[in-house]
């Protein structure tokens, strides 16, 4: 019995693989980190996360199902796994030649009176909505590093002056 050999040559993508043209923060599949949804954007996993978690951050990276609290350490780990993102803007999408012109455009996203949440990277017009925003999605984390599911909203406040 002859047996000749046939030889394939196929192109096998995974998730993992990078392609530079294609991977965008547009094409991102953003994760909630408490239920484990998929987001198409940011925006959207925000607004989730405030509707149906009382948070504003809850991000899990989509490569290795690590979560994350704050927004600024979610995106440095994402640019990782993968580096074409290092070089596209977070807040605008729009991408550059290198990762340090990147950086340098991302603060043209703050005029003077814009803030951002730390917690989940979302730009607010002026100082008092970010008051706002971290007293209605704000966090308490226990001294074991565990978030607790609750916002400032639920704790009741009592006067220690008597």
């Amino acid at each position: 019995v002859k047996v000749e050999s046939l030889e394939l040559d196929i192109d096998i993508k995974t998730e993992n693989d990078n392609d530079l043209e294609k991977d965008t923060w547009q094409t991102y599949i953003w994760v909630c980190s408490l239920c484990h949804v998929d987001f198409k954007t940011v925006e959207e996993l925000r607004s989730h996360t405030k509707e149906e978690h009382n948070m504003c951050n809850a991000f899990a990276c989509f490569d290795c199902k690590k979560n994350y609290m704050l927004f600024e350490e979610f995106i440095k780990h994402i640019r990782e796994h993968r580096e074409a993102l290092g070089s596209n803007c977070q807040y605008c999408k729009e991408s550059f030649t290198s990762e340090e012109l990147c950086n340098e455009h991302v603060n043209t996203h703050l005029n003077g009176s814009q803030k951002i949440c730390k917690l989940c990277g979302e730009i607010l017009p002026i100082a008092s909505s970010l008051d706002e925003h971290k007293q209605l999605y704000g966090q308490t984390v226990r001294a074991n590093g565990e978030v607790e599911k609750k916002s400032w909203k639920d704790y009741t406040w009592i006067c220690q002056v008597w």
